[in-house]
């Protein structure tokens, strides 16, 4: 991760910067798409997924709640059997536990999961 693409200076305040289209990894050949871990934070994981089409992520479920959203191309969001056509914009969050799959089946797409790993109130 470079320093434009991600920064994190505790002095003076905790806040981090980052440039997702920066950081997004290389797309790659294969049915599975990039992936690269841009922060780990105090109660914060975000991860950037680089989709060529045809690419995806078969059904699996997040130990944590999860906020989602493209940055760039569109994607098809599968939760259980709800079809969500995400583009830049548009925002879904999927609760702990909760079976999902994600799909490239037009274009080329970057994605961006956020998951919350501080404890419930």
């Amino acid at each position: 991760m470079s320093d434009a693409a991600a920064t994190h200076d505790p002095s003076p305040a905790p806040e981090t910067f980052i440039d997702v289209i920066a950081s997004a990894p290389a797309a790659k050949d294969g049915e599975f798409p990039a992936a690269e871990r841009v922060l780990t934070a105090d109660g914060a994981t975000i991860v950037v997924f680089t989709f060529a089409k045809g690419q995806r992520l078969d059904d699996h479920h997040a130990p944590h709640p999860i906020t989602v959203q493209v940055v760039e191309g569109c994607l098809k969001f599968t939760v259980e059997d709800r079809d969500y056509h995400l583009k830049p914009g548009r925002v879904l969050h999927v609760p702990e536990g909760t079976m999902h799959s994600v799909e490239a089946d037009h274009k080329d797409a970057v994605f961006l999961l956020m998951l919350s790993t501080a404890p419930s109130a």
